[in-house]
């Protein structure tokens, strides 16, 4: 039991990250406040932003850890996903 409430306590963590990082950072970038379904398995609680750009690591790299966030690397164009599923690894727009 001890290892579900540690899980539960894991998931509440990301959820409250995710949360600020979303406040804090993608509405400013303009993307969605509200994670869109995955197209392939259609998960809602897996899915996370992809970011792209030079960032500082210190608390982006927190983030990624956690998988609160995916790096998509430096250059992005007009068709470059913006969302990641955990559940399906499926990126889309």
């Amino acid at each position: 039991m001890e290892e579900n409430d540690r899980r539960l306590e894991d998931i509440e963590k990301q959820e409250k990250l995710e949360q600020e990082f979303r406040i804090k950072f993608l509405d400013s970038w303009g993307i969605k406040k509200q994670r869109p379904g995955c197209p392939k398995c259609g998960s809602r609680r897996d899915i996370i932003p992809i970011l792209y750009g030079l960032f500082e690591l210190g608390s982006f790299q927190k983030r990624a850890l956690l998988g609160a966030v995916l790096f998509g690397g430096c250059v992005s164009s007009y068709d470059s996903p913006c969302w990641h599923c955990r559940k399906c690894k499926n990126n889309f727009k």
